[in-house]
C-alpha cells in the first residue's frame, strides 16, 4: 500500500489523498464495525499523526470532486467535517469529533488484524450482492445457513 498523495495544511495538519478514476467511491463502511474499504482509515489511524482528513480525489475530466471526510467542513470542497448538517455517515451521538472517528478506525483496524493474526478466515460479507460474482459461491454452503437460521429463529435460540 502506498499513499498518493499527503498535502500538508497551513496549520501543519496532513490531508490523506487517494486518487480514483472510477464515478463510484464507496466510504459509507468507515463507521461501521467491519471497515470492508480501509486503506484511507489505515493510514490516517494507523500510519500518520495529525491527520484532519481521508479523502478520494475523483480524477474525472467531466466532474472531478473530493469524496471522504475531514475534521472541519472547510478542509476541501466537497467534503463534509464531522459534526456537519450534510454528514450522514458518523452519527453525532457516536463520533462527536474527528478524535472519535480516527480512535473508532484505530480500534476496528486492530480489531481485524487480531483476526487475522488467530488464523480467522470466515467469510463474511454486509451484502449478499456482494456474492454475485464469487467464484467458490458453493463452498461457502449458504443455502444450509439459511435453514439452520430458519430453525434456529423458529424455536427461539439465537
Amino acid at each position: 500500500m502506498v499513499v498518493d498523495r499527503i498535502d500538508r495544511l497551513a496549520d501543519r495538519r496532513l490531508v490523506i489523498i487517494d486518487y480514483k478514476t472510477g464515478r463510484s467511491i464507496d466510504f459509507r463502511n468507515w463507521a461501521e464495525q467491519r471497515i470492508t474499504e480501509p486503506q484511507l482509515p489505515i493510514y490516517a489511524a494507523l500510519v500518520a499523526d495529525d491527520v484532519s482528513a481521508a479523502v478520494f480525489a475523483k480524477v474525472l475530466l467531466d466532474a472531478p470532486a473530493f469524496a471522504g471526510v475531514a475534521d472541519d467542513r472547510d478542509v476541501l470542497p466537497g467534503v463534509q467535517g464531522i459534526g456537519g448538517d450534510r454528514q450522514k455517515i458518523f452519527d453525532p451521538a457516536e463520533f462527536p469529533d474527528w478524535t472519535a472517528v480516527v480512535t473508532h478506525w484505530r480500534e476496528r483496524l486492530h480489531a481485524i488484524a487480531r483476526e487475522v493474526k488467530a488464523g480467522a478466515a470466515g467469510v463474511a460479507f454486509a451484502d449478499e450482492k456482494a456474492l454475485q460474482y464469487c467464484e467458490v459461491l458453493p463452498l461457502l454452503r449458504l443455502p444450509e445457513r439459511r435453514r439452520l437460521l430458519a430453525a434456529a429463529l423458529a424455536t427461539g435460540q439465537p
